[in-house]
């Protein structure tokens, strides 16, 4: 959308209708994205604080997360003993 808006911009100028229009369209959908991007953010928020949660009510989750983590380190020759 941008670069038809700055198309349009060196074909009519800035006060053609057409102009106006498109840079109406670029605005909204720069906010629509603006909005998306949030409500995404938010669940990613949401979700990791449920997970924290979780681990926090269950701690075999975190001691399961924990073997698997040094499991995987040792198979990579990664794991350090402490």
């Amino acid at each position: 959308r941008a670069r038809e808006v700055e198309q349009l911009e060196q074909r009519y100028g800035e006060k053609h209708p057409k102009m106006i229009a498109a840079r109406a369209a670029l605005k909204s959908t720069s906010q629509n994205l603006d909005v998306e991007v949030g409500k995404i953010i938010d669940n990613v928020a949401k979700t990791y604080k449920l997970a924290q949660t979780q681990v926090r009510l269950h701690p075999s989750t975190a001691m399961l997360l924990y073997v698997i983590l040094k499991v995987g380190l040792e198979e990579k020759g990664l794991a350090k003993e402490v």
